[in-house]
């Protein structure tokens, strides 16, 4: 083919990669793909000061954008990744929840970072069981779920307890000392058979994950889903599909 100089260069095509992310939905969440139409509500949750104060993040429109990106990255190269939240009642944005994994992790992570106006009510915990839930139903030979959490990070301790995990081991995790909490198939699917209601009232809870918020989906969709701890049924459809080429 031509170019403008005269010379003449060879294109060749790679098919994209085509990865579909489902959507899960809990009593009060909706937990959809990532959209450019939400960069404006992330910039706003992640400028809290105190909602960032254990897992740091720039919240300039720019670095916001470069974080979704990276978010659905993590679905195409990895086949998990996280969700955005949607509160039911009102349809706002309220967060980013799900998955997280990249090369040298510890596993695959059940991470959640809820705004500030909506601790306190359980959206963590609901978020964190549907993801749990999910990725152990689509990946049979999956042994366990982590969480990495800042050892002063309280709050989402209290979460990770009571998703059912213990501290497993302290592990050394971009440039800090993070406590990994850990909960096995087994126990998880011990946890979902006996199942008690939910309503016992919630400590605040901030964002649990990397010190640094998630750059931040699987294929298949399984027909049934168990139905996670706490009484809250997850459903699951196919929402969308993203494409990321081989090259960048």
């Amino acid at each position: 083919m031509p170019h403008a100089s005269g010379r003449r260069y060879r294109m060749t095509r790679t098919k994209a990669t085509l990865v579909t992310i489902p959507t899960l939905s809990t009593d009060r969440l909706v937990m959809r793909p990532l959209r450019s139409s939400d960069a404006p509500g992330f910039v706003t949750i992640w400028s809290d000061t105190e909602f960032t104060r254990y897992i740091g993040g720039r919240c300039d429109p720019d670095s916001v954008w470069h974080a979704m990106a990276g978010n659905i990255g993590c679905w195409a190269l990895t086949g998990v990744g996280p969700w955005a939240v949607v509160e039911r009642a009102t349809g706002d944005l309220v967060g980013r929840a799900g998955l997280w994994t990249e090369p040298g992790w510890p596993g695959i992570e059940a991470v959640w970072f809820i705004r500030r106006d909506r601790w306190g009510r359980g959206y963590a915990r609901e978020a964190g069981t549907a993801a749990i839930s999910w990725v152990f139903a689509e990946r049979p030979e999956l042994a366990e779920v982590i969480s990495v959490i800042l050892p002063e990070n309280t709050a989402s301790v209290r979460v990770a307890e009571r998703l059912g995990m213990t501290c497993a081991r302290l592990q050394w995790l971009h440039g800090e000392e993070h406590a990994v909490y850990a909960i096995s198939r087994a126990a998880w699917f011990d946890r979902l058979a006996g199942a008690v209601p939910r309503g016992v009232a919630e400590q605040p809870a901030v964002a649990a994950g990397p010190a640094r918020p998630p750059h931040l989906t699987p294929a298949h969709i399984t027909p049934a889903h168990p139905t996670p701890a706490y009484g809250t049924p997850v459903h699951t459809t196919p929402a969308h599909s993203t494409s990321t080429h081989s090259s960048t």
